[in-house]
């Protein structure tokens, strides 16, 4: 297991505001990617207010991009999302049973409509939806989840982006840490060269051929 973490940061989401936070973490060291995971932690600002349904939260590496968060609860019939109003202590992966961050309320046996106060804590699944934050929906195809990243190296810069699509409330990101299982990378045997291979079936021929000589013939 490998983990790396941002440390504290303490850094303000732009409200309303596509521009939003870019943060990153360097991981060096070699390893392929068998599952990872991220916790997420963001809280609000003393005496602020903040809205879970205006935010979008994705993670790159030149591997590939995972969509965490993308207004979460937005749905047809409700186009501005949760109106969940606490911090969030969140784990995502893709090995829990629990439903996806999209649907938060169904997963925790919550009316739709109702509005957390409390920070939000546990662990979920991404939301994987890769579409446009104006038009996302409960139906939005998950094709961008955390699973993307499997079997590919874990080296490089991870870059964590957090918007704030809608104003009336802001969030700080407190810290991001990133936890992956990783196994060898696996390095293809070499193919023999055609002259190499011809030599070991030579060999092989000879051995044979001098072995039918010195056998004694029966009487």
């Amino acid at each position: 297991m490998v983990e790396a973490s941002s440390g504290h940061r303490g850094l303000l989401v732009p409200d309303d505001s596509p521009t939003g936070l870019l943060d990153g973490i360097s991981v060096a060291g070699p390893g392929q990617i068998e599952s990872l995971s991220i916790r997420l932690r963001l809280d609000v600002p003393e005496g602020g207010s903040a809205r879970l349904g205006d935010l979008y939260v994705h993670l790159q590496h030149a591997s590939g991009l995972a969509v965490l968060m993308n207004r979460p609860g937005r749905t047809a019939e409700s186009p501005f999302g949760y109106s969940d109003r606490g911090g969030l202590d969140v784990v995502f992966s893709d090995t829990v049973a629990l439903g996806d961050i999209h649907q938060l309320h169904a997963a925790l046996a919550v009316p739709e409509q109702e509005t957390l106060l409390e920070t939000l804590t546990g662990v979920l699944q991404c939301a994987g939806r890769a579409v446009d934050p104006s038009s996302v929906d409960d139906t939005s195809l998950r094709t961008a989840r955390l699973d993307g990243f499997n079997g590919h190296a874990l080296e490089g810069t991870w870059n964590l982006f957090i918007a704030d699509l809608s104003g009336g409330g802001q969030y700080r990101l407190r810290d991001w840490i990133l936890t992956f299982e990783t196994g060898a990378i696996a390095v293809p045997e070499p193919v023999p060269e055609p002259a190499n291979a011809a030599v070991v079936f030579a060999g092989a021929l000879v051995t044979t051929v001098l072995l039918r000589r010195t056998r004694p013939r029966n009487p």
